[in-house]
């Protein structure tokens, strides 16, 4: 028979090795972040979980993504790993990874990053508008809060607009803030305090408000952008500077610092002055800020502010003006020649107060210094007393503080150097 040999091949054993594929993970598979700054770093890790090599074949980012990618195609071996360094926006994104793996080719990562907000900062103490007494030490405080920051994480800082930094305090668990602040590090004067907190990302909240401590107060008004200028008027709040007049002809001009309001029974100005041409005067003139409806009054003989006469034909404006005219002009009841004259509301018949003063019109700068301490009125030129009286008079108004001229001629009068302390809030 012929059957043994067939037996026996029906006894070997046969072995199926199985199939070896790559397998293709991303970790994490979702990413959500909260209170995200600008620009956050994360991280992605690529792993091959299977038994062959994986061929990854491309990374697309959509969204707030921003990632650099290495080159591809690139190749992982069985349990290798590869992380991804990125970085996240606020908003919404994808990362897509494509593969050689046959059962999960395409691996969508989806990304979501919800914006840090920042702080919020409120003040308490000063309340707006308040005047504080110079003497004695004063409280700041406020809240902060933070909806991703404790408040104590938060960096705070006091900023004064005239002292500067004040302090940088350390938040209470429920948000309170309080510094003391001693009355030898205040300054006196109309300012603004702010309350700023800044959070992890950097992000600020801010609280501001205005309020004047008590006390003489001094700002250099013409290096400001407030100035008001009528017709031939020029300010340069660079080189601090104003012009009055025109080199070209006759002219009037006027110039007020529409922004500091002072108390005109109660200021101090000094300032420089020159004078070129055929000028006929200039003033100084406290506007006052209730009643004027002008910022420039009569031409001629008016000077920029006066009325009431011939020789002028503009309106008078309200407040307080000390004159300066030429020697040749003559004020009713005044001296002769070169002087200072006082007077309310633009009067040009009737002066307050006079005096004779050295001539300014000669090309050379003089410095003026004029002091009002109700009812006393002192000008100095270049330090010399001319005028020293007690005026009969109630001028407490708010007022805007400005300069007056007109020329005959060409001419121009210039200011520098003006320096205003105003001795109350009010």
């Amino acid at each position: 028979m012929v059957l043994a040999p067939i037996l026996l091949a029906g006894c070997v054993e046969y072995t199926f090795e199985a199939p070896r594929f790559p397998d293709l993970a991303v970790s994490p598979a979702a990413l959500t972040r909260t209170g995200a700054c600008d620009s956050e770093p994360a991280t992605l890790t690529v792993t091959n979980e299977g038994a062959a090599a994986l061929t990854l074949l491309s990374i697309v980012v959509e969204g707030g993504v921003d990632l650099t990618a290495p080159a591809l195609p690139l190749v992982l071996e069985p349990g290798e790993a590869l992380p991804l360094a990125f970085t996240i926006e606020p908003g919404a994104g994808l990362v897509i990874f494509t593969s050689d793996d046959p059962v999960h080719p395409l691996v969508t990562v989806p990304i979501t990053a919800d914006a840090n907000i920042h702080p919020v900062a409120i003040i308490l103490s000063p309340y707006e508008d308040q005047w504080i007494p110079p003497d004695g030490d004063f409280v700041l405080s406020g809240v902060v809060s933070d909806t991703e920051d404790g408040p104590a994480a938060l960096a705070l800082e006091w900023q004064s607009s005239l002292a500067g930094t004040v302090g940088a305090p350390v938040a209470e668990p429920d948000g309170t803030v309080r510094t003391e602040w001693p009355a030898e590090q205040r300054v006196s004067g109309p300012q603004t305090i702010a309350l700023r907190a800044t959070d992890a990302c950097g992000a600020v909240g801010e609280a501001t408000l205005f309020y004047c401590q008590e006390g003489p107060f001094t700002f250099d008004a013409l290096v400001s952008d407030a100035w008001l200028v009528a017709s031939a008027a020029v300010v340069d709040a660079t080189a601090g500077l104003l012009t009055l007049g025109d080199a070209a002809g006759p002219a009037v001009g006027a110039g007020f610092d529409a922004f500091a309001l002072v108390n005109a029974d109660s200021v101090e100005a000094s300032f420089d002055v020159r004078i070129t041409g055929d000028v006929t005067g200039f003033s100084l003139t406290a506007l006052d800020a209730d009643a004027g409806s002008a910022w420039i009054g009569g031409s001629g003989c008016g000077l920029g502010f006066g009325g009431g006469v011939a020789c002028t034909g503009g309106p008078a404006l309200p407040g307080w003006s000390l004159a300066f005219p030429s020697a040749m002009w003559e004020a009713p009841g005044c001296v002769d020649g070169p002087l200072a004259a006082f007077t309310f509301d633009g009067d040009l018949s009737t002066w307050a107060a006079c005096a004779a003063t050295p001539s300014l019109a000669d090309g050379a700068w003089h410095t003026v210094a004029v002091s009002v301490d109700a009812p006393r009125l002192s000008v100095s030129i270049d330090g010399v007393s001319v005028l020293a009286e007690d005026l009969d008079a109630t001028w407490a108004f708010p007022a805007y503080l400005g300069f007056t001229a007109t020329t005959g001629g060409p001419g121009t009068v210039e200011i520098g150097a003006l320096s205003i302390t105003d001795r109350r809030c009010e």
